[in-house]
């Protein structure tokens, strides 16, 4: 039902009921009337037949009304504010139609917001009526022999004569085309590891040697590095397993892949998820959000994500409590956070940063609801307070009182009183960035993670239904999503590390945009120091001594 025969429809129960409402008391009046004589007596009666009707009439724009709401209640899925333009969402197709009376582009965001390079559009340049031109954003490849591990065969093709008539061919010239293919040694080994095993003479303890293999699987280092990287685009554990024996021969199941990737997990958690959480820990700011999704038992799960530009942390929990904030990221007490306004966050830290995207987006809500004419106005001057406060220097208190005053009298100013509530709750918490430098006014990077990278992992929906597999794809996504950050393969990283105990992703940083640096621009190492003893705590993910030892570190 489109808006305007949901409003015609709504329109005529109103003037029905209208109507009745005139007509019932009218009868009422003459059934009242003192007059008695035949002819009232028969209108009574013809009367009292209508007041019935209108009564059945009156029950019958009651239930159609209740099916209304009910149908209204039953869209409210769909009218999000957060979902993707590309849905034909009743909501986002009176948003696109909205952008598009105001010159904005409908496809990813206003046009005028990705002229100025506040996060929108699809990466393309926009002409003035708001059309794309040019080619699609993306990057430009590399060439094929930055692909090839080995140095390019060249075949020297001949044509001799016409296939279709015999004639000779003249006018001679060459056409090149260049193929990339792997060289077809798919060969599998397998290795027998004989460890010798002894008493000590001393203390007559057993000793065994120790095998360069995981514990708890039967897959080597560069098998493991390939189901890594198939998990990376998730795929789930019988789809790895199918392709695995369809491209290498090699014949497993999916249980086999499950254990491989709780090996994987285990050895993660000795020291790698440690260090990715430092890593997180010494950056100035960080950006968290959650996300609901739903596991195979049909309930629903919540993932936590902690975002820097350098490294990621995943934890999968059974629920939303700000027990989690208090246990599994006490290690992040105090530090600067960007969030959605939850109100679980205040108990963590005390520097928060609300995500002015969103408040952007409940403003746009309201004004394509269309409730008041006013509220077109309104989106805007939150847009332009919003670039105005980008444009403001750091540390400047005077302009940060200045664009609070703006945003209160543009609070004051809607007859939403929702929209004006949330707007009023979120005011201290508007320009916290510019107190802190590095600090991100939005939120947006954090939930494209989980939106992109987490949420579409399929193996989550049956493996987080326990405490052991939620710590399990807690670890995995925690390594695989930070590679991304550091624009390293998970599968070349983990056989990186699984070769070299000592080997670790950041050392990668110090040559790439997303070096570790100081405020003073000196350079500084994630390994300088051990862990503190939260980090330490905090890493293991599932285990239930383990959330007994981190509620004790939160105590002390």
């Amino acid at each position: 039902m489109g808006d305007t025969e949901e409003a015609s429809a709504g329109g005529d129960l109103a003037e029905m009921q209208s109507k009745l409402d005139t007509l019932q008391g009218l009868l009422k009046d003459i059934l009242n009337a003192e007059t008695d004589n035949a002819e009232i007596r028969l209108l009574r009666k013809a009367l009292a037949e209508a007041f019935a009707v209108i009564d059945a009439q009156a029950r019958t724009i009651l239930e159609m009304r209740k099916e209304i709401d009910e149908m209204k209640r039953k869209l409210a899925y769909y009218e999000s504010e957060n979902m993707s333009t590309s849905t034909l969402s009743l909501y986002n197709k009176r948003r696109a139609k909205f952008r598009r009376r105001r010159g904005e582009d409908p496809s990813g965001g206003p046009g005028e917001k990705a002229r100025q390079g506040d996060g929108g559009g699809g990466g393309q340049k926009l002409t003035k009526n708001g059309k794309k031109i040019g080619p699609p954003a993306g990057h430009r490849g590399v060439s094929h022999h930055n692909k090839a591990t080995l140095p390019p065969l060249y075949y020297f093709l001949k044509i001799a004569e016409s296939p279709c008539c015999g004639a000779a061919i003249t006018m001679r010239k060459y056409a090149c085309k260049m193929v990339c293919d792997l060289d077809g040694n798919f060969r599998v080994q397998s290795a027998m590891c004989v460890a010798e095993r002894g008493a000590c003479a001393s203390c007559r303890r057993i000793f065994r040697a120790e095998t360069p293999f995981l514990e708890g699987t039967s897959l080597g280092p560069v098998l493991l590095a390939v189901i890594m990287t198939m998990f990376s685009r998730a795929n789930t554990d019988r789809g790895i397993a199918e392709m695995i024996r369809g491209i290498f021969g090699f014949e497993m199941g999916a249980n086999t892949v499950y254990n491989a990737r709780r090996a994987v997990s285990d050895r993660l958690q000795e020291g790698m998820i440690a260090l990715i959480m430092r890593a997180i820990q010494l950056r100035p700011c960080v950006q968290m959000d959650e996300g609901k999704y739903k596991r195979g038992d049909g309930k629903y799960g919540y993932v936590w994500v902690a975002y820097t530009p350098v490294a990621v942390f995943v934890f999968f929990s059974y629920s939303r409590e700000d027990t989690v904030l208090n246990v599994r990221f006490a290690w992040l007490r105090g530090a600067p956070v960007t969030c959605d306004g939850y109100p679980g966050y205040p108990n963590l830290t005390d520097i928060i940063q609300r995500d002015y995207i969103h408040i952007l987006r409940k403003a746009e809500k309201v004004a394509v609801e269309g409730g008041d004419p006013g509220d077109e106005a309104r989106y805007d001057m939150l847009l332009k307070l919003y670039r105005d406060a980008k444009k403001t220097p750091t540390l400047a208190p005077f302009t940060r009182m200045t664009l609070a005053r703006r945003a209160y009298a543009i609070a004051a100013s809607y007859k939403d009183k929702k929209m004006q509530t949330h707007l009023l709750n979120a005011i201290p918490c508007l320009f916290t960035f510019l107190a802190h430098p590095g600090m991100s006014p939005h939120s947006n990077d954090v939930e494209r993670e989980i939106r992109d990278g987490i949420i579409p992992q399929r193996n989550a929906r049956h493996t987080t239904m326990t405490a052991g597999g939620r710590a399990l794809m807690s670890a995995l996504l925690t390594f695989t999503r930070t590679c991304r950050r550091q624009g390293m393969s998970p599968g070349r990283a983990l056989l990186e590390y699984l070769l070299d105990g000592t080997w670790n992703i950041f050392e990668r940083a110090k040559d790439t945009p997303y070096s570790l640096v100081n405020p003073d621009g000196s350079r500084y190492s994630v390994f300088a120091g051990p862990c503190p003893p939260a980090v330490v705590t905090a890493m293991t993910c599932g285990a239930r001594q383990d959330q007994a030892a981190a509620a004790r570190t939160v105590a002390a």
